[in-house]
């Protein structure tokens, strides 16, 4: 990996008087030891969150109200029409104007970065807060401190500026942008989508459980007894949440071969025939993927999830009378019945 350009500005919001104010850097950031750690940890911290959103800028849809200029200005600077400094301020000046109709925004420092990772170009968008810490001084005395909190970045956005291109030139992909929330949004937040001028067209949940939905109907058509059916999503989970941890997609085929090597193209052929809608590649989220080998449900003020491999053993489901009857209670569930 080599990063190319990178900047970070900052953009802040009053909220009492509801004024935006950007400050931006001047020059380029300087290589160093902190700048590749910073670049390093955003990028993973990205790759292995458990929701993303995959989709396409909106002005390269046939929408009549393209939601944002950054792939206008992003092939400008890309064809040398505007350099990098020039290109990153634009992006706060939109960062701070997206920010101001949004009531909860409160700004934040805007990371960018142009870099290459295996011939390909890509541009990562990032939106960083400081939070508050305690550190150790060399007189082993305790001072308070801001740092950057990168484990829990609020908005992310990579753009595949290779497949961002490729599709202007074949109109299939749509699939070059990868945007995940932070903690706490239910999606990705709308004054940052505004921003990037992201247009959502894959979702990994819906994808994900529509995996799992096809797994459980092939299951069902190859007339599986229950430890077989156990079998087989353990070894679709396994497969699935490595390809996950990895940041990388599921392949179809791949998946079709871990769950069958002597007839590596069973369940392949079933998805395709079925009609299930699913990709050659699919990236997954990881919490969904846990439905392969847990069982979980809630309502009326009540909440359970068991492993698999507990039903039929320490769990049973009585079909005739709808009772769940558990057996071996954990021992801090049980303290708190006791004293009830």
């Amino acid at each position: 990996m080599s990063i190319k350009n990178s900047i970070v500005h900052y953009v802040d919001k009053n909220l009492v008087t509801e004024e935006v104010s950007v400050n931006c850097r001047e020059s380029v950031l300087p290589g160093s030891p902190e700048l590749e750690h910073l670049s390093g940890q955003i990028k993973k911290n990205h790759r292995t969150k458990a929701e993303k959103y995959y989709g396409f800028f909106a002005s390269d849809s046939d929408s009549t109200d393209p939601q944002s200029t950054l792939s206008l200005s992003l092939d400008d600077y890309l064809n040398e029409k505007l350099n990098w400094i020039a290109f990153s301020k634009g992006l706060a000046e939109a960062y701070g104007s997206a920010i101001t109709a949004s009531m909860l925004a409160t700004g934040g420092y805007l990371y960018l970065e142009h870099y290459t990772e295996s011939a390909k170009d890509y541009l990562l968008v990032a939106i960083l807060s400081q939070v508050k810490g305690v550190t150790v001084t060399d007189e082993l005395s305790l001072e308070s401190c801001q740092y950057l909190d990168v484990a829990n970045v609020q908005s992310v956005a990579l753009i595949n500026i290779y497949d961002w291109r490729e599709s202007a030139e074949t109109q299939s992909n749509k699939q070059y942008i990868t945007a995940a929330r932070g903690k706490g949004n239910g999606k990705v937040v709308e004054y940052f989508k505004k921003m990037v001028g992201f247009e959502e067209s894959f979702n990994t949940t819906d994808e994900t459980s529509t995996l799992v939905e096809a797994v459980d109907h092939f299951c069902e058509d190859q007339s599986l007894d229950a430890t077989q059916i156990k079998e087989y999503k353990k070894k679709a989970f396994s497969y699935c949440d490595d390809k996950a941890k990895s940041g990388e997609p599921v392949i179809l085929k791949e998946l079709s071969y871990s769950l069958d090597a002597e007839d590596p193209d069973s369940f392949l052929q079933f998805a395709m025939d079925q009609k299930f809608g699913l990709g050659e590649e699919i990236p997954t989220d990881r919490r969904e993927l846990k439905k392969f080998v847990r069982y979980s449900g809630q309502g009326g003020g009540m909440s359970i999830a068991f492993s698999s491999d507990l039903l039929g053993t320490d769990v049973v489901y009585d079909k005739g009378s709808d009772k769940l009857i558990i057996s071996k209670i954990p021992d801090n569930l049980k303290e708190q019945l006791l004293v009830s």
